[in-house]
């Protein structure tokens, strides 16, 4: 949407913005900013992996107001400039107040009146921004020992003991924050951002080590930290980058593993209703999509419609919807890998006479939809002509060829 000029967040895979709090005031949040050209200003929010544009004023004197009668979802917001340069903001539920800063240093020069939470988090900010220069410094330092293939163990040492006193610093300087501020925002994303710290391995009873304990005990606390409960983490990038990362990553890619780890989130989520809707509307139409790509993702489609939307479950879904996702998995239900194939009756090319799939005996049976007109066909119906040849008797195969146009003539399967 915008070009990022301005990396604040390199520690983690970003901060975005909280839940919807809702309130019975509105929000007036005032900013100037010495040297700003009088133009177009934008207020934009996170929700997921994407950002979306909220409100759009003109600065004047680089002065701008953004403005509103009901009062924003908390979180963190982005502030688009003239330059396409951006900052981000903390907006819960204090909503009415005030941020000066000047086009030279955004983030160094920043001021602010009137939010505790921002003030908390322009601190975190101006601490970890050097630390992001300096550690970038040395890591291009090893980078270019590495190029040059020189090899100077010492100063290697050197430098990743500098880059590892820069991790702890970071380390310690969020762990002090999540403590002081347990409810805070920030405090939730740093928690949520968090790797899992695995322990020293088990030995098995033959002695050695065991090889798979890293992986189980990973995916098994990966979401220890993360609360489910807070909707606010919804409108946050690394809620949403967790949870795929659960499923891409640490989960077979198999329909059958796919389904466990979505009920095991939705069943998480069932502690607030908000998040409980995101998790089953986003896995449903995720694999709906993915299921083009894919062959046997359709399952978890078909899985989701039935267990949360046919009973009731999906509250937020209405009638019309519902009759569209219900003829869709209705469509694909029978078509599942693992399924008995509807049954086809059609005419024979040279006999008229019907032909019911289901009566081919064959160990191996190919149903082959195509079209005379189609390129791909053209290609790769001899190639299949060819294989069932080969393979007729070998392999007991047979093919069920369905032409999908009127005309039958223009080449035929046999």
């Amino acid at each position: 949407m915008f070009k990022k000029t301005l990396l604040f967040l390199a520690v983690f895979s970003g901060i975005s913005i909280a839940s919807f709090a809702g309130g019975e005031k509105g929000y007036n949040i005032q900013f100037k900013i010495n040297g700003l050209p009088d133009k177009t200003c934008k207020l934009a929010y996170y929700f997921a992996d994407k950002q979306y544009l909220k409100d759009t004023v003109i600065a004047q004197n680089g002065a701008f107001v953004f403005k509103g009668d009901e009062a924003l979802p908390p979180g963190i917001y982005i502030v688009i400039l003239p330059n396409n340069q951006y900052f981000e903001l903390m907006i819960d539920n204090d909503q009415d107040f005030k941020m000066e800063t000047d086009t030279g240093a955004y983030v160094t020069n920043m001021n602010v009146t009137g939010s505790d939470d921002n003030k908390l988090f322009y601190d975190y900010l101006k601490f970890i921004n050097p630390k992001q220069k300096e550690s970038k410094g040395l890591r291009d330092q090893l980078d270019t020992l590495k190029n040059r293939k020189k090899e100077d163990s010492k100063k290697f040492k050197e430098i990743k003991t500098k880059l590892e006193a820069i991790d702890a610093e970071v380390k310690d300087y969020k762990i002090n924050y999540m403590k002081e501020h347990p409810e805070n925002l920030l405090g939730k994303v740093f928690k949520t951002s968090k790797e899992v710290e695995i322990p020293e391995a088990p030995l098995l009873p033959n002695g050695k080590k065991d090889s798979t304990f890293a992986f189980k005990y990973y995916k098994s606390h990966f979401f220890d930290d993360i609360d489910f409960s807070d909707a606010r983490l919804l409108r946050t990038p690394v809620f949403y980058s967790k949870i795929r990362q659960y499923l891409d990553k640490l989960t077979v890619q198999h329909y059958d593993s796919l389904i466990v780890a979505a009920d095991f989130l939705s069943q998480k989520a069932k502690s607030n209703e908000e998040v409980f809707k995101f998790i089953v509307q986003n896995i449903t139409s995720f694999y709906e999509i993915e299921a083009t790509k894919i062959v046997g993702l359709d399952a978890i489609f078909v899985h989701m419609v039935n267990k949360y939307y046919r009973t009731g479950q999906a509250t937020w879904v209405d009638s019309t919807v519902m009759a569209k996702i219900t003829k869709r998995s209705n469509t694909l239900e029978p078509l599942l890998l693992g399924k008995v194939a509807p049954n086809l009756v059609l005419p024979d090319v040279f006999t008229q006479q019907p032909v019911t799939m289901h009566d081919v005996k064959a160990n191996y049976t190919v149903v082959y939809f195509w079209d005379p007109t189609c390129g791909h066909c053209k290609k790769i119906t001899p190639k299949l002509y060819e294989w069932w040849l080969e393979n007729r008797e070998k392999k007991g195969a047979a093919v069920y060829g369905v032409n999908t146009t009127v005309d039958q003539k223009k080449f035929l399967i046999i």
